[in-house]
Order: structure tokens, then sequence, then C-alpha cells
């Protein structure tokens, strides 16, 4: 379980500094002069001292996603019930999302081996799926729902699907969110996942139970944006339409310009910049290949693509002796482009499909 130790430094405190401080980055390369000794309208004290306890509060609410990572996938992987293991191999990957959105939101947060991480929670699921325990955690958890109804008696009026309000949630589940089940009888399985989604107990209204105290307010659950209203509302309109397109039977190509096409449209506006933007989402799916392999850096996937290597046959077909010529390149990630590179199911694509049916 090496890779525990690899999402601890998921935080880099020292690229919080720059923010801290106050000072301006250097200007990029190809700056003109004219630009490069403009200089910045220098910052009041009130407005350092904004923004050092702002980039102090996004520190601190990176340090809780790692810790919640970390902690979350040691469970997962030291606990003997499957239930615990499922719960919280999906969890550290819920934070891992958070996680990914806050440095998307802050420049001045960065993720280390973001990849290396996900692919390693991405292999432990595969593990766990193989192992049975996800069958096993799903098994709990519809039984636990049909004792809640047994025992909750005239309070429950049934059971009501909820979907897992993500853009990897597939639309064969999203369509059936709000779905309604009654009787004794186990109900349907629509989620072939645990995280996919869950069957709830669905009280009935207060009125239906003989109370004039009025009813609460309207509910709401969570989504991969925050809390929206309990129905999905227009948030799961958005992933409908978004999962139509990313699940026709068109080749990668054809369905990333039609993805491009519908969240171009202006009512999915919002949506789009609170997901991080539109290249954000079209990443979430269709990936470039050398974004994927784990633990290489960003510099490194830099020079891939500046020399050409963009996809795994390219890659493959360069000598173990070029890519140990590159600096930062050792056995290790030598290694690990290989494994990526074999297991790799579009040797020409210079783009990955990660999209779940």
């Amino acid at each position: 379980m090496s890779f525990l130790k690899s999402i601890l430094h998921l935080f880099d405190p020292s690229s919080s500094e720059q923010e801290k401080s106050g000072a301006s980055a250097p200007p990029p390369a190809g700056t003109p002069p004219s630009e490069k000794t403009a200089q910045p309208q220098k910052a009041t004290p009130d407005e350092r001292k904004q923004r050092r306890a702002r980039a102090d509060f996004i520190a601190g609410q990176a340090a809780i996603l790692t810790e919640q990572i970390n902690e979350s996938l040691k469970i997962a992987h030291n606990s003997v019930n499957p239930e615990t293991k499922v719960f919280r191999l999906e969890f550290a990957r819920t934070k891992l999302a958070q996680f990914q959105k806050l440095a998307a939101d802050n420049p001045g947060l960065t993720i280390k081996n973001q990849e290396g991480v996900k692919a390693a929670i991405d292999q432990m699921a595969s593990e766990f799926t193989a192992a049975g325990y996800y069958a096993q955690a799903d098994a709990s958890a519809k039984n636990s729902a049909r004792r809640g109804m047994e025992a909750a008696g005239d309070v429950v009026s049934g059971l009501k699907f909820a979907a897992t309000m993500q853009l990897r949630t597939p639309y064969r589940v999203l369509r059936r969110h709000g779905e309604m089940h009654y009787g004794n009888e186990p109900p349907p399985a629509i989620a072939t996942k645990i995280w996919m989604g869950v069957w709830l107990p669905k009280i009935k209204s207060l009125r239906k139970l003989g109370s004039d105290a009025g009813e609460a307010p309207m509910e709401t659950m969570p989504s991969d944006i925050g809390q929206i209203p309990a129905h999905g509302g227009d948030y799961l309109m958005f992933l409908k339409a978004v999962r139509r397109v990313v699940e026709r039977e068109d080749s990668t190509q054809e369905r990333l310009a039609a993805l491009e096409h519908e969240l171009a449209k202006p009512e999915w506006q919002d949506f789009c910049g609170k997901l991080g933007g539109r290249q954000a989402i079209h990443a979430a799916f269709f990936p470039r290949f050398i974004d994927t392999i784990p633990g290489l850096p960003k510099t490194m996937v830099n020079y891939f693509g500046e020399h050409g290597l963009t996809t795994p046959e390219k890659i493959m077909n360069v000598p173990d002796g070029e890519l140990l010529s590159i600096k930062g390149i050792g056995p290790a990630k030598l290694k690990a482009i290989r494994i990526a590179c074999k297991h790799a199911a579009a040797k020409e694509s210079e783009l990955v499909d990660r999209v779940e049916r």
C-alpha cells in the first residue's frame, strides 16, 4: 500500500506561500519587455491580510481533505467488513474529487501525484469487485433498508431510489432517480456498484401521519457541486444530458465534439463553472493518455506532449535507453510508463475512454 504514503503529499504547503505573501508571479516566458516592466498596483495592508487569511483557510481545507483521504484508504485496506471497505474507498474517491476541485479553484494549491492516487483507488476498487465486496455491501444495504421498513411500520411509505449526483454516474442509473418501490420484496437492482445509488426509506408526510405541524422544508441531497434539491432539479437534467452524449456508441473524438457542443449551451454554464470548466469535464471522461500515467509529473507530461509522445503506441516504440535519458525518468518511472502503455485499451489514441455505462 505504498500509495498511502504518496497521498500524504497531495497538499503542498509551499505552493501557497506566494499567495500568502501577496507577491506577484514572475512574467510568463516570451512576455515582451514592455509588459515585464509593468508593475501591479501594490496591495494595501488590509488586502494582504485578507489574502493571508484566505490562503490559510484554503490550506486548512486541503489538509483536512488529505487526512480524510488517507485515513479512509487505510481503513478500506485494513477492515475485514466488506461494507466498511467499500464505503471508505468510495468516501476517499469523493474527497479526492473535492480536493481536485479545490485545487482547480485555487491555483496556489498543487496536488502531487493525483493521477497515481486515483489509479491506486481504481485498482483497489477492481480488487474489491473481484473479491465480491461490492456485491456483499450492496446486499447488506438492501437488507438494512428492508429491515428499516419493517421496523418503521406505518411511518415509512416505501423505498425511494436516490442516484449519486455525479458526472461519473451512468445515465441508466440517473434516469431512475426518485423511483419508488413498495412492499416487502427486495427492490430492483438499479445500481450495479454501491456508489452509483441507494434505496432509502421514504417517510410519510406529516399530514398523513396525523400531524398539523406543517410540512418540513424542501429536502436536499449532496452532489459534486454541493447541495441540490432532493429531486435533482436542473442539475439532474444537466447530468442526464451529458451522460446521453458521452455514452453514445460513437468514436471518442465524435463524442468529445458532441460533449463540447452540449456544454456550450447557455443553460449549463453555471454547472460547468462549478465543475472546474468545460476542459475539466472533458478530462473527466476523456483524459489525455499521458495525463493518466501514474506518477508522471507535469513537467514530464509536457515533455511527452511537446515531443509527440502522446499515444501508448508511440511511447512503446521508444527504446528504454532513450526514455531513461530523459531527466526525471528512472527505472521505477520507466516501469510505470511501460505498464500503463501495456494496459491501455486503445494503443493508437491520445485519449482514454473513462465512460462507465
